[in-house]
């Protein structure tokens, strides 16, 4: 968290899953503790980061392992990256995002929580890395700085919509960090989008990615933080809500999954999406057709079938 790129077990500034597998279990576990003996104020700021390396999903919530599986994607190319938005145009973000991150490979658990403990809060304020972290797979990377939509990258620059215009820039709030976030009002349907050079060909189909952000959500109801592809079998990559504390990993058609982030369950309609998929299972690799939800209640993410439950494969 010294902004470094490294963590306590060793240097991750590779961004590849080479670091040390101690080093992994020892975050996971530290993380499990702190998750089990605190709640959660879901209207705060929290990070949040996908990846996929080809054949393994992970999801990752404030820099601890949630939930993976085994998924063959197919990530299609039609529609661009989209932030606070759908690729349907709808279920626009009511809140806020800051330091969002593409990657072109699957950051691993280390360099997640790189990621994550290097933007803190008062009174122990850490400004957002001055270098770009793991920079040989950094495909973009949004500050958002006076409410721009520019890559500091100086490549993938998006644009901004408010009220049915582009926009300039979108209005700002104060980010976990104390500088500028950006603010998106659903009923305004602002939203910002991605090139199409960012995404297709690159973190499409069943190639490797991760992206990483931080958001607030002030309503948990069917808001998008991020989303590409089209929405065919596996063609989808994207995260939504679906009721407070329930994150859904939209990859397309029937096959989204829903993360019940600490053991949490709103009671709305994110128990739709598990009860939608129960029956699909066995095409993430598992043998088991009650995964609907990838909780074991112990707040960490992980489900009762075990071949979650240790973070591994």
């Amino acid at each position: 968290g010294n902004g470094d790129g490294a963590t306590d077990g060793g240097s991750y500034g590779d961004g590849n899953s080479a670091g040390s597998t101690n080093s992994s279990a020892l975050f996971r576990q530290r993380h499990r503790r702190a998750s089990d003996e605190s709640g959660i104020d879901f209207d705060d700021w929290h990070h949040y980061c996908l990846t996929y390396d080809g054949s393994e999903l992970v999801f990752y919530f404030d820099g601890s392992y949630a939930m993976s599986t085994q998924v063959s994607l197919d990530t299609k190319t039609e529609f661009s990256a989209s932030l606070g938005m759908s690729i349907s145009s709808d279920s626009y973000l009511s809140g806020a995002l800051d330091e969002v991150y593409f990657y072109s490979d699957a950051i691993d658990m280390g360099a997640v929580y790189v990621l994550y403990s290097s933007v803190t809060t008062a009174p122990t304020v850490t400004s957002a890395p001055s270098s770009h972290f793991f920079q040989g797979s950094l495909l973009a990377y949004y500050t958002f700085n006076r409410g721009f939509v520019t890559d500091s990258l100086g490549e993938h620059a998006g644009v901004a919509y408010s009220n049915g215009n582009e926009t300039e820039m979108l209005s700002t709030t104060v980010g976990r960090n104390g500088d500028d976030a950006l603010e998106f009002n659903a009923d305004l349907g602002d939203h910002v989008t991605l090139p199409w050079d960012l995404t297709d060909g690159v973190i499409t189909g069943k190639k490797a990615r991760s992206v990483s952000m931080w958001a607030r959500i002030d309503d948990w109801e069917y808001s998008t933080l991020f989303q590409y592809g089209d929405d065919w079998d596996l063609g989808l990559f994207g995260l939504q809500t679906a009721g407070e504390g329930n994150v859904t990993i939209t990859l397309g058609n029937n096959y989204n999954i829903v993360v019940q982030i600490g053991g949490y369950d709103s009671g709305g309609d994110g128990a739709e999406y598990g009860d939608e998929n129960e029956g699909g299972r066995g095409d993430y690799g598992s043998e088991e057709d009650d995964k609907g939800s990838y909780d074991n209640g112990n707040g960490d993410g992980a489900t009762d079938g075990g071949s979650y439950g240790d973070g591994n494969s």
